[in-house]
């Protein structure tokens, strides 16, 4: 997976022993996601939420823990592969009060696996299901193979996925977990104006929260990466660098978060060769669009911006197949419609954003710049208020764009406020 590790005497040898220390962090994980899985179906929401907080939590505290301490570098990557396994027994401790207050208990059985007919039908669904959300992991892996021979590349890719990854965390994710059960509840009862209308539904809401967060990580890709990795050995040079791969990366950010939503519509309907496809798409794009990559930019040294700019279009590509097969899927069923308009909305409201937030970074420089040395308070200052008055300008852009998903929001925070 990174043959280009074996230049470097002692790197891939750290590299083994690090994986062979985390591996239990496989199955507590595995296991977390089924219990996530469990209580989400039940409706049991806010447990399987907090769950991957416990996950940061545990690495935010070892990493603080190494720093105070003072750890040596061969000592603090130890600790942080201890503190990665840590988060994964922690995020499944919290779930499990919560299933056994539904009356789920563990009873490990070892026998008759294979006659019971649940267990054969989820493999049956399983299978194809795995490998149809794999794209984006398997692309992650074909890139690390071909950063591995450049340079501080898989370290770049490595920093801007994982920036990238936070709204999808945070809003993909969430979308998704939510949308997952309303399909799978509206496919059992043969609602399928209701799978239809609940995936419009879900994209919308997508993109209603990541296209402002795509365009804000391209705007602000050097301030954010500035402010929180510019520290040590990390330099100037190493955040232009990360932030032109973050910029390759978040081009498919509405896709990542949208193929999470879309593919369970199909699993929810027991139609699990589409997202395969969609998924065999997805990698021999970005596997075609590396090689190119890196016959045409690595000479100038961007060849790790194309394999972002790879995976980015791979997903995207992988969500297109999604999108005109269910759409072929539901064809004769009624369902919402006017998503094309709402996207053009959002389009607007975030290209207004994204000025602003960028006139916001230059008067900030042009008022500041002088008086405060380049460092974390300049950053600060300029991430801070660009994120803020770049915020506030979307918001009020849907609103005068009249965006729906602004109105259910405000709607939402109404009814909380007179509770």
């Amino acid at each position: 997976l990174a043959s280009g590790f074996e230049a470097v005497p002692g790197k891939l040898e750290l590299t083994a022993y690090l994986a062979r220390l985390m591996m239990p962090f496989l199955l507590a994980i595995s296991v977390a996601a089924v219990l996530m899985g469990m209580l989400n179906a039940r409706g049991r929401f806010s447990v399987p939420a907090l769950a991957p907080t416990l996950f940061n939590v545990a690495a935010i505290g070892v990493g603080t823990g190494l720093w105070l301490g003072g750890a040596a570098p061969e000592t603090a990557v130890v600790g942080w592969a201890l503190g990665t396994l840590l988060g994964g027994i922690l995020q499944l401790a919290i779930q499990v009060p919560a299933v056994r207050r539904d009356g789920f208990r563990i009873r490990p059985r070892f026998t008759g696996l294979l006659e019971d007919p649940a267990l054969r039908r989820i493999a049956k669904l399983m299978a194809p299901a795995t490998l149809g959300l794999a794209a984006t992991e398997v692309n992650i892996f074909i890139n690390t193979q071909f950063a591995s021979t450049e340079p501080g590349a898989n370290a770049w890719l490595n920093y801007a996925f994982r920036l990238m990854y936070v709204p999808i965390g945070i809003f993909g994710v969430a979308i998704a977990t939510v949308t997952t059960s309303n399909l799978a509840r509206r496919a059992a009862q043969k609602d399928l104006p209701g799978v239809r209308a609940g995936l419009s539904q879900g994209l919308r809401h997508v993109a209603f929260l990541t296209i402002p967060a795509t365009v804000g990580l391209a705007v602000l890709a050097e301030s954010i990466i500035g402010l929180i990795y510019e520290h040590g050995r990390f330099t100037a040079a190493d955040t232009r660098q990360t932030a032109l791969a973050l910029m390759g990366y978040v081009l498919g950010l509405y896709a990542y978060s949208g193929v999470k939503v879309t593919a369970p519509a199909f699993y929810s309907l027991e139609r699990t060769l589409v997202p395969l496809l969609g998924s065999a798409a997805a990698v021999a794009t970005n596997l075609v669009l590396n090689l190119i990559a890196y016959r045409y930019l690595r000479p100038m040294g961007l060849g790790y911006v194309g394999l972002a700019v790879g995976t980015s279009l791979g997903a995207l590509v992988n969500l297109a197949i999604l999108r005109i097969a269910f759409g072929k899927l539901m064809t004769g069923v009624p369902g919402s419609g006017g998503s094309g308009l709402q996207l053009l909305k959002v389009l607007t409201a975030a290209a207004i954003m994204g000025a602003v937030a960028y006139g916001t970074l230059w008067a900030v420089d042009a008022s500041l710049g002088k008086s405060l040395p380049r460092g974390t308070l300049l950053q600060l200052v300029r991430v801070l208020t660009a994120v803020g008055l770049g915020g506030l300008t979307y918001a009020a852009a849907c609103r005068v764009l009249r965006v729906g998903e602004m109105s259910e929001i405000l709607s939402a925070v109404r009814r909380r406020a007179k509770r």
